[in-house]
């Protein structure tokens, strides 16, 4: 498999491709991600000059690279191990990326994702790569603004149920953004107390941000998809074929 890493076939279908695009963006779409997010993970988790820029994970989505070659497979798993290592630990926020990393979901049933050989028989189009896929996690995008306006009344009524004062405890606890997140304090207070709305891009960090604020009164919600299935029933889309 090595060996065939190096020469990706130039026969690929152009079925084939555009399924595997369609496999990408499902796994950026259940965890809210842009290109640029993408990017900045494959930053984190690559080799140092084997990261992918937006641009490039721009062609990748939309289908438009005609061959895929064996950093971009790379990059894929190694984005899969580094969020999977991550999986077990507390957040230290730090910066975007580790709210990026947090409550993730993976579209692989095992660990075959970790693997650049994975990836690359995903691409293929190879039955055994493609059964490890979730089918009900594949989707197309949906809008981030039914979540966005959700989210902030749930949260609070979760705080509420445990004793907590919502606006009291949202308000001590965003703190720990200033200087950490380009998400400022300020924009996600209001953003909780329902003073103001978020945008998408704001919206991506205040997501996994405010999961970790429940998980620490012992919520039991572990990733974003989970959250959205919970605030938003009608998530769910048809599978894709295989």
């Amino acid at each position: 498999m090595l060996g065939l890493l190096q020469s990706p076939s130039a026969s690929i279908s152009t079925v084939k491709r555009q399924h595997f695009s369609d496999i990408l963006n499902s796994w950026l779409a259940v965890n809210c991600w842009t290109s640029s997010d993408f990017a900045l993970l494959t930053r984190a988790f690559c080799f140092p000059s084997r990261d992918l820029s937006a641009r490039v994970i721009d062609s990748i989505l939309t289908g438009s690279r005609f061959e895929l070659m064996p950093i971009h497979f790379q990059a894929f798993a190694a984005v899969e191990l580094g969020l999977r290592q991550r999986e077990t630990g507390v957040i230290q926020l730090r910066s975007d990326v580790d709210l990026l990393c947090g409550y993730t979901t993976s579209l692989c049933r095992d660990d075959s994702a970790v693997k650049a050989s994975w990836w690359f028989a995903l691409y293929c189009g190879e039955t055994w790569a493609l059964q490890m896929i979730d089918q009900d996690l594949v989707s197309q995008p949906s809008s981030l603004s039914p979540l966005i306006k959700r989210f902030p009344g749930y949260m609070r009524s979760e705080f509420a149920r445990n004793g907590l004062d919502p606006v009291s405890h949202v308000k001590q606890a965003a703190q720990v953004l200033n200087g950490s997140s380009s998400l400022k304090a300020s924009r996600y207070i209001d953003w909780a107390l329902d003073y103001c709305t978020l945008t998408e891009k704001e919206a991506r960090l205040a997501f996994p941000f405010s999961l970790m604020l429940l998980s620490s009164i012992g919520h039991t919600c572990d990733s974003l998809h989970q959250a959205r299935l919970r605030l938003e029933p009608d998530v769910r889309r048809p599978a894709l074929a295989a």
